[in-house]
């Protein structure tokens, strides 16, 4: 085992190399490529467990209630807007994609950037190689002007009643009124001082009469997601 040529004619004698395929064949062995593989899945686990911690923080601060507190409906507001509209010439600046029809005053250009992912090749022999592909891609980005309808005024009343009013401006011709909007604000003495909060429709606002008691349910962070009486 220990010669280096053949004894009859002195040909050189291959070196042997045991040990070495030994280890290479260890280290394709179904021990080790579940290692691996356990690896990935504990990386991938932790990726995903700390992304659900995330979620599950946002959701009991902001949406979740915390406690509640009894509130007497103390005050009511309101304030209405309502926008009145026109055509105008409206320009856009290095718009992703295409121009909309009726733009004009067109002018666009091409982009290039460098896109690249990270793959994992199968290297055959139990393990992978963490190879990034990158390629280019391109997109048009345009400049335009387009006639559109856009607020030119607006008129908004206020008020401290349960019957919110809106403006009615006379509208002149080519123009038009916007979609109206209104912010709807109830005020609660509580045991712990104020709270607000505002109702989604005006029919849920007409509910909160002067002197009432309603159970506010507050979040995390002390801002009041929902009431009932």
């Amino acid at each position: 085992g220990s010669a280096r040529t053949c004894s009859k004619c002195g040909s050189p004698l291959p070196r042997l190399e045991a040990p070495r395929a030994a280890a290479a064949q260890a280290a394709i062995s179904p021990a080790g490529l579940g290692q691996q593989k356990k690896t990935n899945w504990l990386l991938f686990g932790g990726i995903g467990a700390a992304l659900a911690l995330c979620c599950a923080a946002v959701l009991f601060l902001f949406v979740f209630p915390s406690k509640s507190l009894q509130g007497t409906v103390t005050d009511v507001s309101w304030q209405t807007s309502v926008p009145v509209e026109e055509v105008r010439a409206v320009d856009h600046n290095n718009e992703r994609g295409s121009p909309p029809s009726g733009a004009y005053d067109v002018s666009c250009h091409t982009e290039s950037h460098e896109v690249c992912e990270d793959k994992t090749v199968d290297q055959g022999n139990g393990f992978g190689e963490v190879v990034r592909e990158c390629h280019d891609e391109s997109e048009d980005y345009c400049s335009y002007t387009v006639d559109e309808w856009t607020t030119v005024q607006t008129y908004d009343l206020s008020g401290g009643d349960l019957h919110p009013v809106y403006e009615s401006p006379s509208i002149s011709t080519g123009r038009r009124m916007g979609n109206s909007s209104e912010h709807l604000t109830v005020h609660f003495n509580t045991a712990e001082g104020p709270e607000t909060y505002s109702p989604d429709s005006v029919s849920e606002f007409q509910q909160f009469q002067i002197g009432t008691t309603w159970t506010l349910k507050l979040n995390a962070v002390g801002v009041v997601i929902s009431v009932e009486q």
